[in-house]
């Protein structure tokens, strides 16, 4: 896994009220929990809300999109 850091920019999801995953939406990383960084906590950019950044906290990596974890953008 790449090495996480403040300010790096990565991909997060949620589920909507039918359990469907929603996203990816774009967010930067404001704090690393733990040496590995597989926990960290996320500005996250979500347009189609009332408020469009939300601050999330201990946000767990997961290598497949999945509801409430955080991936690396895929590469172009």
């Amino acid at each position: 896994m790449e090495k996480i850091s403040v300010g790096r920019a990565v991909h997060f999801y949620e589920a909507d009220t039918r359990k469907q995953l929603v996203g990816p939406f774009a967010a930067t990383v404001s704090g690393v929990h733990n040496s590995h960084g597989e926990t960290v906590d996320l500005h996250v950019c979500m347009p189609d809300l009332e408020e469009p950044i939300d601050f999330v906290e201990e946000v767990q990596f997961s290598p497949e999109p999945k509801a409430g974890c955080w991936s690396w953008p895929p590469r172009v």
